[in-house]
């Protein structure tokens, strides 16, 4: 896709089609782009206005407050249950903020640090603390410190540190547990949780130790497949009705999609409704209140990359882009997703679309996306890339490898999504 910015209506929003749409009226200096806090501040209508006002050499990311709120909305109006947020997806300020004010006050962290994070943003935050393994002091720390009084665990000895630590009288510990297969792009099994009869013993001696006791699974970030969730939950009530122990609360995990551009996935209702049926066909008279840890599902589409061309070797098809693998396009190296991507230029036609390969900016040949992307066979140095869906999993994971990685976040009503 093509953007070019002199078709510009006169409230400044841009008149675009699926093969043309508006850049920046010709190159002005660059201005330096402040992150923007508070996040009230009303920013720009599209990724085309912060090309007019800034032409920025730095990856700029492109936040839309509306998106997310909606997106939680979504969440909160149509899960069973009760909604958290994966802070690990994006701990952004911005993004935190929102988020609290749409409603939500519990988040699913994995350290200190993510609570510390959460907490200037919500003073009253309630954390559900489900990385599985913790350190003592890590444990102590969150207990004493960020009053956290729910804990995942997925072996014994980990069970053994959090009964040392934590008071049954005011602690919920949460049994992970796992299944073999992944109907996902990351299969989280790999890692964590015990087997089905490994957390039968755990659930049981939890609950004999005078916890409240609850299970959690994760079918696996960026699940495809709704059933997945119920072939969970039915293993689920098998562990509950072999322990004996009924449980205050099931947590299903995470793994909920974000459009892609190749993707072709089920609405999110879809995955509500599986999970709401699976609880009451397989818990019966037992049905455990229902908790849910999205991160990528909730911030995925509200916000876009937009990064410059800084080189382009038209006779070998090879691009260079002042972001790449080490910085917030990390993900897309290391799984089968592809981002959506369209080319941003001021005022001139683009030619018909070839292969590229991309490259980012440091001096690592790792630095690359996986396969090639469709773009203007005459890109050029100066144009603008601006990829989709890159909420979750980019500054998250971004470095400051060779000296890059200074990326700006910038409010855009309306970024380019799928």
């Amino acid at each position: 896709m093509f953007l070019d910015v002199n078709e510009r209506t006169a409230n400044g929003a841009n008149s675009c089609s699926a093969h043309a749409i508006a850049a920046a009226a010709g190159p002005a200096p660059e201005q330096p782009i402040v992150e923007p806090v508070p996040i009230s501040f009303a920013g720009y209508n599209s990724t085309v206005d912060v090309l007019c006002a800034h032409r920025p050499h730095h990856p700029v990311l492109c936040f839309s407050q509306d998106i997310l709120a909606a997106q939680a909305e979504r969440f909160l109006a149509g899960f069973p249950g009760e909604v958290t947020y994966a802070v690990k997806a994006n701990d952004c300020a911005q993004v935190l903020a929102t988020l609290v004010k749409s409603g939500l006050t519990v988040f699913d962290v994995a350290s200190l640090e993510e609570m510390a994070i959460v907490r200037a943003q919500c003073a009253d935050a309630e954390f559900h603390y489900h990385n599985p393994v913790k350190s003592r002091l890590e444990i102590e720390t969150a207990y004493r410190r960020y009053r956290v009084r729910q804990f995942a665990f997925d072996d014994a000895g980990e069970f053994e540190k959090l009964r040392q630590i934590c008071s049954p009288e005011d602690t919920t510990l949460v049994v992970r547990f796992r299944l073999e297969g992944s109907h996902a792009v990351h299969d989280f099994s790999s890692k964590f949780g015990a087997s089905q009869t490994e957390a039968v013993t755990l659930l049981r001696a939890a609950h004999d130790a005078g916890f409240a006791t609850a299970l959690t699974f994760h079918p696996g970030s960026q699940c495809f497949n709704p059933e997945a969730y119920s072939q969970h939950i039915a293993a689920a009530a098998k562990i509950s009705l072999a322990a004996g122990v009924d449980l205050v609360s099931l947590n299903v995990g995470g793994g909920f999609p974000a459009a892609y551009a190749q993707n072709d996935l089920p609405a999110l209702e879809t995955y509500f409704d599986t999970i709401k049926s699976a609880t009451r066909i397989h818990f019966k008279g037992r049905v455990p209140a229902l908790v849910c840890e999205p991160g990528r599902a909730l911030v995925g589409s509200c916000m876009s990359l937009l990064v410059a061309v800084k080189h382009v070797r038209p006779a070998t098809g090879e691009v260079f882009l002042q972001d790449g693998i080490y910085g917030t396009l990390m993900e897309f190296s290391q799984t089968s997703l592809r981002p959506a991507v369209r080319l941003l230029r001021n005022g001139t036609e683009c030619q018909a679309p070839a292969p590229f390969q991309i490259y980012g900016p440091t001096c690592d040949p790792l630095d690359r996306l996986p396969g090639t992307y469709e773009l203007p066979s005459d890109v050029q140095e100066g144009d603008y890339l601006e990829f989709a869906t890159m909420g979750a999993y980019s500054t998250a994971t971004s470095t400051r490898f060779n000296g890059y990685g200074d990326v700006k976040i910038v409010p855009v009503r309306d970024p380019f999504r799928v």
